[in-house]
């Protein structure tokens, strides 16, 4: 592959960052319920399918950083794909643990939660495969089991290993891509059960976002010159287009259709030139991308931890502030104003906790590996 020429492999795309960061916020606002408030609009309920964007992006960045990078070694990308992920991950695990004991020895004591402690999604049978990201692959593993978003995690860390192997087979990197994009879209679609839908959505994803950078990088001399105002309308448009797809009915959506704006997405604001690319370099924008990861391995415990403040809070005062509908828990402060203030506060409580994540355990972890590397 002879193509990185016009663009240096160190570049950092900042909106994307930026994306990441917006996308992953909508991921928490997935697992959040307050009665009558925007966790509940169909936007915020679809954003589930930010996953395939963060799939697709993660390709599209993978490929610009490795694929054209002069003597690649597995080894030194396998420290620093494993200390970019994996310490967040078992930091979370731990305490997705230690909080399990604490529910416990509450229901020892008759202060009983949603589930009975280590059971069902935190079954001690699936702690093991969550060591080792394998949650998403093994048959025998619940996918969602202990930090539930980890389940991406596991089918992307698997994915990468994978994308490096294909780095080395040079003469067939082309062949092999096209293979496992067609083989995954056809199971996708015909809801073939020989894969997991997860693992699926992960290889189709990612390997599309190889080809959505190959195209990037193809067209970007040409794509320099075009005015400015049209760079305006086409992030205004795809934008509307995301907004538009997320927000209709669950039975109307169409996940292939809103991938294709993810694709487009990804591929037009890696060229940071419009109205909206300018808003999403501003630094609080920036400040959500660095924190995408810890916001998105974070939040589940926080959601679980502050439910059980209210249940317990609602045993001892005998007031309801909770209420099931289907399978979930829902938030209920008596006030349409209120129960949004709160949806706030909590998305700024999980950006505060991420900060704190991000700064001893995520970048401690990086510059860990970056030391054995250098080694």
């Amino acid at each position: 592959m002879q193509l990185q020429n016009s663009l240096e492999s160190g570049k950092r795309f900042y909106v994307l960052d930026s994306f990441r960061g917006i996308a992953a916020v909508c991921v928490v606002l997935v697992h959040l319920h307050f009665i009558d408030s925007i966790t509940e609009l169909n936007f915020f309920k679809n954003s589930y399918l930010f996953v395939d964007f963060f799939f697709i992006l993660s390709g599209f960045v993978l490929t610009h950083g490795y694929a054209f990078k002069q003597n690649n070694s597995y080894k030194s990308f396998f420290i620093s794909r494993t200390f970019r992920i994996m310490p967040l991950h078992l930091f979370m695990l731990l305490l997705f643990i230690i909080f399990e004991f604490a529910k416990l020895v509450a229901y020892n004591k008759g202060i009983s939660f949603n589930n009975v402690p280590f059971s069902n999604n935190t079954s001690p049978t699936d702690i093991l495969p969550n060591i080792f990201l394998l949650q998403s692959w093994l048959p025998f593993a619940k996918a969602g089991s202990w930090n539930v978003p980890a389940w991406s995690i596991s089918v992307e860390y698997y994915i990468y290993m994978l994308f490096f192997i294909t780095l080395l087979v040079k003469r067939f990197q082309n062949l092999i891509w096209l293979t496992i994009i067609s083989i995954s879209l056809f199971l996708l679609i015909t809801n073939n059960e020989i894969i997991s839908s997860g693992i699926l959505r992960g290889l189709s994803g990612f390997f599309i976002g190889i080809y959505v950078y190959l195209f990037y990088l193809y067209t970007s001399q040409f794509m320099e010159k075009l005015n400015i105002y049209i760079y305006i309308i086409l992030e205004f448009c795809l934008v509307l287009l995301a907004i538009v797809f997320l927000s209709q009915n669950e039975d109307k959506m169409s996940p292939f259709l809103i991938k294709v704006v993810f694709i487009g997405l990804v591929y037009i604001f890696a060229f940071e030139k419009g109205f909206v690319s300018s808003i999403l370099k501003k630094s609080l924008f920036q400040l959500l991308g660095k924190l995408s990861y810890s916001i998105y391995l974070t939040h589940t415990l926080v959601i679980i931890i502050l439910t059980s403040i209210v249940i317990i809070i609602e045993k001892f005062l005998s007031i309801q502030l909770t209420t099931r509908i289907e399978h979930y828990r829902f938030f209920d402060f008596g006030n349409i104003i209120v129960n949004n203030i709160f949806v706030i506060l909590f998305v700024v409580l999980v950006i505060f906790i991420s900060m704190f994540t991000y700064k001893y355990i995520e970048k401690k972890g990086m510059e860990f590996g970056k030391k054995i590397n250098s080694k």
